[in-house]
């Protein structure tokens, strides 16, 4: 028999074309790095620095498509949830703001909370 074993730590990531917004649950705590090479490293790292097992992503657009990659070649465990699912959490939290880091902090929210709703990602091939 396997036990799950809870997560202490989290992360949600807002993806959009310039910036990657990312939050660590339960802390709270946010950060924002540019949507490029050098951007990803940084959150790769800082992740890893915090203890972050599993990351979470809104499954809309081509955006976070490198950052996914990247974590999963990292070894991270990546999961993307379907916006819809989100946005329930959203209503259900009592939420009605909504800007880039208020999503980042409750995908990861969501990610301790709702960890068998999530569609895992399998590593990719680059495709450029």
């Amino acid at each position: 028999m396997t036990i799950a074993v809870p997560l202490a730590v989290a992360a949600g990531v807002d993806a959009g074309q310039r910036f990657l917004d990312v939050a660590l649950a339960p802390s709270g705590q946010t950060f924002r790095m540019p949507n490029l090479a050098e951007g990803i490293a940084e959150i790769i790292a800082r992740l890893e620095r915090s203890g972050v097992r599993r990351v979470v992503l809104e499954a809309i657009g081509p955006y976070a498509e490198p950052l996914v990659r990247a974590l999963s070649v990292a070894g991270f465990e990546v999961g993307i949830v379907n916006p819809r699912r989100i946005k329930a959490f959203r209503e259900a939290e009592g939420g009605r703001a909504k800007t880039d880091r208020l999503d980042a902090r409750l995908i990861a929210r969501f990610a301790l909370t709702m960890p068998e709703t999530l569609r895992p990602c399998r590593p990719t091939p680059n495709s450029s």
